[in-house]
């Protein structure tokens, strides 16, 4: 509190502005900060410091084995964390003392723990991803305050956390969360931090090394267990990466669209693995990405792209001519005077691959886990490992899940009285009328937006699959990447792509909340309806017929929480 009030001091502005300011005179890196502690030796040379820095590592490791997340030998061993204090002082008016809703980009887990806590506690709250689909920018929202922006319904209503002193929540570091204005008397004291993967070294020549980045810290913790590919979502993926990244390149600030373009490159290689033509247009994408973010100061990410441009080749040595000429499309004839430096970091690069020829190396791809990739008979470096979590008080609990219902019938009003029977709780004496609903194997995700719920009969064997629903494309989103042309809006967005199945027995019924995307695997076996609650009641002016058919609460794809 005291290193606090000294920087609150030098810096008379809002809270918001010395809570950055705060952030920033600290040494985020816990073994860094304790070999040199001269900046704030009373926190670093502490005993209790120590404990918890080689705690937090326990703690990471904790919650991704207890998630079943796997993780490498390397990874285990060389795992990154962050940390670092935070103080919420006494609201003084119209200054409120709160962090607005954000996510940790390129991190894998975020946790917190509370060291004071005065009355009455201030949550930390956690929106619906469905509502407030975590690959958006809610940075953007700040100067709005903290009422700025909330989740989209009917995905509106967040979880809320109250800890005492002593607790540590844990969450992904995809979640986006915030911390309400603090309105107790008193100061509040925490210490959040998140755990990286780290970077793997490579050396490719004598001049040429450098890092390849983690892509899949948020898409390892959201992967269901046993996911498909898509190959034909690789090209919406690539316009979606595509897109978000002439975005970005106008914006003052590009570094969180930089996440969301990673995230669809990882999704089109992850789908693609064995197509040339998608590592060749990842590599191109991800070029770009490295000269934006190295003239911007925030890391060199030329390694990535040369290794994708590496791997089309491998794949097909004929796209040789298309990547050196996607190499020189790359370099535009007038540099800008700001970008000079990272254009010639490109070139060097560039001279490197073009050296190749057909025979690039051919080195384990470590950007992401991919059976065809690095899995258990093609790995050395990116062997994955599951083991028990070694804090084992650890535990878990479930929000925002999903409720698939699958049960033993062939008629339609047997599903209408199932449905019933589930929503009577909340909403007593329901009626559920339902009607036939196209039924399409082929094509894009479905919805029924005007539904409560979708029922599939099946008179034969079935599969339906589910898009994840923390990747939707949300509607009227500031600045979304726009849905415009055949692709874009096609697929949910990454690191969100991937889709859960549930098969589905001849004399079987499926039925899930209507804004659930799904497909079919068979058009001639199954018999889909949409159902529509709808709730009478009596008011002073006689009787009326409410539609509630988007009020239903059951909620997308569960994702877990560590507490």
């Amino acid at each position: 509190m005291k290193k606090f009030a000294e920087v609150q001091q030098e810096n008379r502005e809002a809270f918001v502005n010395v809570n950055n300011h705060f952030f920033q005179h600290q040494d985020t890196n816990p073994f860094a900060a304790m070999e040199s502690p001269d900046s704030w030796p009373e926190l670093y040379k502490s005993r209790e410091y120590k404990e918890w820095a080689e705690t937090s590592i326990e703690i990471c490791m904790s919650f991704l084995d207890k998630m079943g997340v796997p993780l490498t030998k390397e990874e285990r061993e060389e795992m990154e964390v962050v940390t670092w204090a935070a103080v919420y002082p006494t609201m003084k008016p119209k200054d409120p003392v709160t962090h607005y809703y954000h996510a940790h980009q390129e991190s894998i887990v975020s946790f917190v723990l509370y060291v004071k806590m005065p009355e009455p506690t201030t949550p930390l709250t956690i929106s619906d991803p469905r509502g407030a689909p975590p690959i958006e920018d809610f940075e953007w929202f700040q100067d709005r305050g903290d009422m700025g922006v909330d989740s989209e319904p009917p995905f509106h209503r967040p979880a809320a956390f109250y800890a005492e002193e002593g607790d540590i929540l844990i969450f992904p570091s995809f979640a986006i969360h915030k911390v309400p204005p603090h309105i107790g008397k008193g100061t509040r004291v925490v210490f959040p931090s998140n755990c990286h993967l780290p970077k793997k070294r490579r050396k490719l020549s004598g001049k040429h090394k450098g890092s390849e980045s983690p892509l899949d810290g948020w898409e390892r913790v959201a992967k269901p267990e046993a996911p498909a590919a898509r190959p034909a979502a690789v090209a919406s993926y690539a316009a979606h990466a595509k897109a978000a990244l002439d975005l970005a390149e106008k914006l003052k600030d590009p570094y969180m669209k930089m996440w969301e373009v990673q995230n669809q490159v990882m999704a089109m290689l992850q789908f693609g693995a064995s197509d040339a033509t998608a590592w060749l247009a990842a590599g191109n994408i991800s070029a770009r990405v490295a000269v934006i973010l190295d003239m911007r100061g925030e890391g060199e990410y030329y390694l990535d792209a040369a290794l994708m441009f590496a791997r089309a080749i491998l794949l097909d040595p004929s796209i040789r001519p298309k990547v050196e000429q996607c190499l020189k499309d790359l370099i535009p004839q007038k540099v800008p005077k700001k970008y000079k430096a990272a254009y010639a970091a490109l070139m060097h690069w560039r001279k490197l691959i073009i050296s190749w020829g057909d025979t690039p190396p051919e080195v384990e791809f470590s950007q992401f886990l991919h059976p065809a990739l690095n899995g258990a008979d093609r790995c050395s470096r990116m062997c994955s490992q599951r083991r028990e979590p070694a804090l084992r008080t650890l535990r878990l609990l479930r929000v925002f899940g999903t409720q698939v219902h699958v049960m033993q019938t062939r008629q339609v009003r047997e599903v209408e009285e199932a449905v019933a029977k589930l929503l009577e709780a909340d909403v007593p004496s329901a009626a559920v009328v339902s009607s036939p609903a196209s039924v399409d194997a082929e094509g894009p995700w479905r919805e029924n937006r005007s539904a409560s719920m979708v029922a599939v009969l099946c008179d034969g064997s079935a599969t339906v699959s589910f898009a994840d629903p923390r990747g939707r494309w949300s509607r009227n989103w500031p600045g979304s990447v726009p849905m415009k042309g055949e692709l874009l809006g096609l697929e949910p967005k990454a690191p969100f792509h991937w889709h859960s199945e549930v098969p589905c027995k001849e004399g079987e019924a499926i039925f899930f909340p209507g804004w659930l995307r799904y497909k079919l695997s068979s058009a001639e076996t199954v018999r889909a309806y949409a159902a529509w609650m709808t709730i009478m009641f009596n008011s002073a002016y006689g009787s009326a017929k409410l539609d509630r058919s988007w009020q239903f609460r059951y909620f997308g794809c569960t994702p877990f929480w560590g507490h």
